[in-house]
């Protein structure tokens, strides 16, 4: 699933999918949370720029999968893996319909403070499932490190991956760590207006 030029560009265009979809969701609930009455249309204005994202991302999505299932290199195989597998319902599922199709749909009617922020959350999800099934379906076949031979686990039997302990605190640690520096951003830096309404 990894062997595709369009992947570094998919990479850039649902970075920018979430990343507005993000901003929308964040600048709302900074809004609500300390009192000030947000613009309606700065997040419609936003979510003009989500939909276009959005609409790139499938276009980019349906292009890489025609190359993957007919340009050879064992790709089509992997896309059988993916449409028709055990990973189906969540590209379909999530990552085409809830993900990006529904927001497209929902962007494309009248746009309001409410749809945008509906269809930023399902933007989020749609990214999620996006790396999802990039990451798991193209790791749960081992790679062939020479013709006919497959990467094994250290004692031969096929490597299998859970995540531990650690890697969910360094996650969670992240997580943290990004949340504190925008609120200490939003305290000693001028990002919101210093009243409300102005």
């Amino acid at each position: 699933l990894w062997f595709s030029p369009l992947l570094p560009i998919l990479f850039i265009v649902a970075a920018l999918t979430s990343g507005v979809a993000l901003l929308i969701l964040i600048l709302t609930v900074t809004f609500k949370l300390i009192g000030y009455k947000m613009e309606e249309k700065l997040v419609v204005g936003l979510g003009k720029y989500l939909t276009a994202f959005l609409l790139l991302q499938l276009f980019l999505v349906f292009i890489e999968n025609i190359v993957r299932t007919y340009g050879g290199m064992g790709g089509g195989e992997m896309s059988k893996f993916l449409f028709s597998g055990p990973y189906s319902m969540v590209f379909w599922g999530v990552q085409i319909l809830i993900g990006t199709v529904i927001p497209i749909i929902i962007l494309s009617s009248r746009k309001t403070m409410l749809t945008v922020q509906i269809a930023s959350v399902l933007a989020v999800i749609g990214v999620f499932a996006e790396r999802f099934n990039l990451v798991i379906p193209g790791q749960s076949v081992p790679s062939q490190q020479v013709v006919g031979r497959t990467m094994m686990g250290i004692y031969g039997e096929p490597a299998i991956y859970s995540i531990s302990g650690a890697e969910f605190a360094i996650i969670l640690g992240v997580i943290g760590a990004i949340g504190l520096a925008y609120i200490i951003g939003l305290r000693f830096i001028k990002l919101l207006p210093s009243q409300p309404g102005s």
